[in-house]
C-alpha cells in the first residue's frame, strides 16, 4: 500500500491507516528530543531509537511522566514485578497533525485510554532483558490486517519504588484463562474459533519476525472482547537462531560438547529448509494446546501432570515436539 504524504508529497509504504511518514515523522520526534528525559541515559536512547526508525505508530514508544496516570489500581503480582491498570487521558501519539504542528493522540479522537503498568523488580537500575522484550513486542506487531501482539506504548516510573514500568494496552477481558473460567460453556463454536483464529495471526506475526515466544499459554493471551485477542508478556522471547535457545534444546537431550551442539542444531535447521518447501503459515505448537483447551473441558493443559513429567519421563514427546517446531 502507497499513499502520500501531505507533509512532503512523497509516498510512503507504510502500512498504518494514518499514512505514518518515516522520514518527517522522525525528524518531528528529533525536534523534540530535548523537551523530555526519563532521567536515565540508556533509556532515553532507547525511546528515541524507536522513534527514529518507526515505521507505523505502534512501533515506536514514549517517555510517558507518572504524573499523567490516573485511577492507578494494583492489580497482580508476578514473578518478575507487579502489574497495575491506570487511565491515560490523552492517550498515545498515532499521527502528525500538520495544520496544528503537533501530534494527534488517541486520546483526543476516542477518550480515555485504559493502560497497562507492568513494573520489574528494582528496576532502577535497567538490565537488558527489559530493552528485549519491548523490542520483540514492538518487532512482532502488524497493523495492516490488525495487531495480534499487545502493543506497548512507552516506558514511565513509579516515583515511590522507583521502578521503571513498560505501558501496554489494558485487556478488559483478562486473560484467555480467566475468560474461559468465566465462559467456556456459554461460548459458540464461532466464538472459539474467532479466539483461535486471532491466536494463530498473532503467532505468525512473531514467526514471521524471526522469534519464538517461548512462554506461550493461556495467561499470555489477553482479550478484549471475544473478537479480539492479543499475545502478550515477552520476557522469554528470543530469536529462534539464539545460542541461549541452542544451549536449551542439547541440555534436554543430552549435548553437552560444543561440536555436539552444532550437529544438533544444523540437524534442526534442516528441519526448518525442509518446512520452508513444505510451508505451513503458523506452527501447530501453541495453537495446537489453545485449540484442546477451547474444544475440550476448558481446562489447562497437562492439569494433572507434575511439571516435570514431561521433561524427566518423556524424552521422545519433547524431540517430536522440536521436530515440528513445538517450541513456541
Amino acid at each position: 500500500m502507497f499513499l502520500v504524504c501531505k507533509e512532503c508529497g512523497e509516498y510512503s509504504n507504510s502500512e498504518d491507516i494514518w499514512v505514518w511518514c518515516k522520514p518527517c515523522n522522525a525528524r518531528h520526534f528529533q525536534e523534540k528530543f530535548g523537551t523530555w528525559t526519563s532521567g536515565n541515559s540508556v533509556i532515553d536512547k532507547f525511546i528515541q531509537e524507536t522513534q527514529l526508525s518507526a515505521s507505523d505508530h505502534f512501533q515506536k514508544l514514549e517517555w510517558i511522566p507518572y504524573n499523567l496516570f490516573t485511577d492507578v489500581t494494583y492489580l497482580s503480582q508476578g514473578g518478575f514485578g507487579k502489574v497495575y491498570k491506570a487511565i491515560w487521558k490523552r492517550g498515545y501519539i498515532y499521527k502528525w497533525d500538520i495544520e496544528k504542528k503537533d501530534w494527534s493522540r488517541r486520546g483526543d479522537l476516542l477518550g480515555d485510554t485504559k493502560v497497562v503498568l507492568k513494573s520489574l523488580y528494582n528496576s532502577e537500575e535497567i538490565y537488558s532483558e527489559f530493552f528485549d522484550e519491548i523490542r520483540s513486542q514492538l518487532k512482532s506487531i502488524i497493523v495492516k490486517r490488525g495487531y495480534r501482539v499487545i502493543p506497548c506504548y512507552g516506558i514511565t516510573r513509579n516515583p515511590e519504588s522507583s521502578d521503571f514500568m513498560m505501558v501496554m494496552r489494558y485487556a478488559e477481558e483478562g486473560s484467555l484463562r480467566h475468560y474461559l473460567d468465566k465462559n467456556f460453556h456459554s461460548l459458540d463454536w464461532y466464538q472459539k474459533l474467532k479466539i483461535l483464529y486471532m491466536t494463530l495471526r498473532g503467532l505468525e506475526d512473531i514467526h514471521n519476525a524471526g522469534l519464538t515466544h517461548r512462554d506461550f499459554h493461556g495467561g499470555n493471551i489477553v482479550l478484549f472482547n471475544f473478537e479480539d485477542a492479543c499475545i502478550t508478556d515477552f520476557g522469554l522471547c528470543k530469536p529462534i537462531t539464539s545460542n541461549e535457545l541452542k544451549y536449551q534444546f542439547g541440555k534436554w537431550f543430552g549435548v553437552y560438547d560444543s561440536k555436539e551442539y552444532d550437529e544438533f542444531w544444523d540437524q534442526v535447521k534442516e528441519i526448518e529448509r525442509w518446512k520452508k518447501t513444505n510451508p505451513t503459515n503458523v506452527d501447530p505448537s501453541g495453537s495446537g494446546i489453545v485449540n484442546a483447551v477451547l474444544e475440550l473441558s476448558g481446562d489447562p493443559p497437562f492439569i494433572a501432570w507434575h511439571c516435570d513429567v514431561m521433561s524427566d519421563s518423556h524424552p521422545d514427546l519433547l524431540l517430536e515436539m522440536i521436530i515440528r517446531k513445538f517450541w513456541v
